[in-house]
């Protein structure tokens, strides 16, 4: 759609500050806007977009308005264009030639802008088990640990420890060790709610962010689904133990996430002498262990 600008049309000094301040705008809505003023200002007329009806239709045209459209990121945009004298061929042509530059950019920047929030969402997710990797599962228990300070609910974490899950590797290979942590992943996915979190954060390590639990007996009644699921091998082998599991408690065993995370770490580290499942809580512990 877009044409270059011939000799007779080069940009006047107006047009380019029309330019600037589209380019100035890094968004869709305000890089829009900054368009249809300039046009209005340049044209002496009133440039707006088309609305929408709820069929998702573009309303009709005003009387007398000259319709231009340009097209970011595959959605339309009409322009109207709206003067008691219609814009002049050339004018017309001007008019045209801003919006494709416009439409260039505007589809530049929409685009940077999904590859930026790809990237983003790349780096928060484990690329094997597509669960939450460890900095963004910290910072679920950072968002988590706010809103149960606001509405006085207890949260849980669990560090969860796949019990001599090298030697299945060893065993099976890296791709059957693979296709297993996935599995894994799925099942302890399914054993959440959407508040709660599952992460991924460490080559047999997983932790689980349980919001809102209400009291510590429903964390253990969590704990002991999560115990029964991985009692079971998603693959069968012989070599399999089951996991063991740490658990602290916001807030009864510390306030922040670092101090959570650490709390179900040291819990973890206390049964790590057995080598059958079994799980701890921070707060059970004795004094000289935690």
């Amino acid at each position: 759609r877009f044409c270059p600008m011939k000799t007779d049309l080069a940009p006047s000094l107006a047009e380019l500050d029309l330019l600037q301040n589209v380019v100035r705008e890094h968004g869709l809505e305000a890089g829009l806007e900054a368009l249809c003023l300039g046009l209005s200002n340049l044209f002496n007329c009133q440039v707006r977009i088309a609305a929408l009806d709820p069929d998702g239709q573009f309303e009709t045209p005003s009387p007398g308005s000259q319709t231009e459209w340009l097209e970011v990121q595959g959605h339309s945009y009409g322009l109207f264009i709206i003067r008691s004298e219609p814009l002049s061929p050339n004018e017309r042509e001007h008019a045209r030639i801003l919006i494709g530059i416009s439409e260039r950019w505007l589809n530049a920047v929409s685009e940077i802008k999904r590859l930026e929030d790809e990237l983003s969402q790349t780096r928060r997710i484990d690329p094997l088990t597509r669960l939450a990797n460890r900095r963004c599962f910290e910072e679920s228990l950072r968002q988590s640990i706010s809103r149960s300070t606001r509405s006085g609910h207890m949260l849980a974490c669990m560090h969860v420890d796949l019990i001599g899950f090298k030697k299945v590797n060893e065993a099976l290979g890296e791709e059957i060790g693979d296709e297993m942590l996935f599995a894994l992943a799925e099942n302890m996915q399914r054993l959440v709610r959407s508040d709660d979190v599952v992460g991924r954060i460490g080559a047999d390590e997983f932790a689980v962010l349980l919001s809102a639990v209400g009291t510590p007996d429903n964390v253990a009644l969590i704990v002991d689904r999560f115990q029964s699921m991985l009692a079971t091998p998603p693959i069968p082998t012989d070599l399999w133990k089951g996991a063991r599991i740490g658990i602290s408690i916001f807030p009864l065993d510390a306030q922040t996430e670092a101090g959570l995370l650490d709390a179900a770490a040291v819990a973890l580290n206390s049964t790590k002498s057995s080598q059958e499942a079994v799980h701890a809580y921070y707060h059970e512990l004795p004094a000289n262990e935690r």
